[in-house]
């Protein structure tokens, strides 16, 4: 099974890979770069357009096409940070998963409002480089107790079971 990524962002390639090598046997992943065309720090509505995007670029050759955007949403005057993942087939056929949402921090709201990816927010704050590559800031944020790996499988998982209940989701057809 071949499985295009729209990304080379390694958590989130990792996150796709390991779940769907759970899943299914024979797994090849295949990364590729491409636009998610939404802006580069998407909020609302825009992030499951991004992640629809990402897959429908990463189907290209492939049996799915997988894409993962992260964003920020507004929940009762809070900010909180999410991710989408939809995984496509050949046919345009989607299903979507999320990661959990967690609050963010007061002062990284007002830097991202002024327009500021929040990943480069927290890479200014926490004095790292690539930080979203990496643990991400959830794993700072939480004291090491979640990381961002964890949280992308989750999405990855949620995003899968359609596939794996066909017969349900009518996806069997």
């Amino acid at each position: 099974m071949k499985v295009g990524i729209a990304t080379r962002n390694p958590s989130k390639v990792r996150a796709v890979e390991e779940v769907f090598k759970i899943v299914f046997e024979n797994v090849r992943i295949f990364p590729l770069d491409a636009d998610s065309g939404v802006p580069a720090q998407p909020k609302e509505e825009q992030i499951l357009q991004g992640a629809i995007n990402r897959a429908r670029a990463a189907l290209e050759g492939n049996d799915f096409g997988v894409g993962i955007e992260g964003g920020v949403v507004e929940i009762n005057g809070k900010m909180c940070n999410t991710a989408y993942c939809v995984i496509m087939d050949k046919t345009g056929r989607y299903s979507i998963g999320s990661q959990p949402i967690f609050e963010l921090p007061e002062i990284f709201k007002k830097e991202i409002m002024t327009g500021k990816e929040f990943g480069t927010v927290a890479d200014e704050y926490f004095k790292t480089k690539n930080i979203k590559h990496e643990g991400g800031s959830i794993k700072i944020l939480s004291k090491g107790m979640i990381s961002r790996d964890d949280m992308l499988k989750d999405a990855v998982k949620c995003a899968l079971v359609p596939w794996i209940s066909k017969e349900i989701y009518n996806l069997d057809k």
